[in-house]
């Protein structure tokens, strides 16, 4: 059976959303993991030059000052956990984008009306994904592979597909 194009497109939309959508859950967990360890490393430091402090060790204060100076400025400069916030409600909204694309897919070729219609929505929800990408901020190059070699794998199917 030939698939229409307004089938096509609305695969399409899918598959854009759920690359994209991916690859900032990727950025989201990286970016997770980085504040953790800045933060770790911050609490850490401070933990340790308190401790060395009571013995008058003066060299591992200062390392241990430093390390948690650095740690703290890379915290608030990078904001690591804002940042994974901002890749969470991105790939969520997305998401979102590519559910109404499949369930509206379900309804193509029941009739010409109906299709004008869903043609209309297929737009809309074009016009939302744009707005998200605008919007949103940019993960990186090893996100994006790490998304689309996930996909590759089955991590974006459903069970009851298979």
């Amino acid at each position: 059976m030939k698939k229409s194009n307004l089938t096509k497109e609305l695969l399409r939309l899918e598959e854009d959303c759920t690359v994209a959508s991916k690859a900032h859950f990727n950025a989201c967990d990286r970016l997770g993991s980085v504040n953790l360890t800045l933060g770790v490393l911050a609490i850490a430091g401070a933990g340790f030059a308190g401790a060395a402090s009571s013995f008058n060790w003066v060299t591992p204060i200062v390392i241990a000052s430093f390390l948690t100076g650095i740690s703290s400025a890379l915290l608030t400069f990078l904001n690591p956990s804002e940042s994974a916030t901002r890749h969470k409600s991105a790939g969520d909204s997305l998401l979102e984008v590519k559910n109404d694309a499949r369930i509206i897919r379900m309804s193509v070729g029941q009739s010409s009306e109906c299709d004008l219609k869903l043609e209309g929505q297929l737009r809309e929800m074009s016009s939302k994904k744009n707005a998200i990408n605008s919007l949103s901020p940019q993960y990186s190059t090893d996100d994006f592979y790490k998304a689309k070699m996930g996909i590759r794998k089955g991590e974006a199917d459903y069970e009851v597909d298979q």
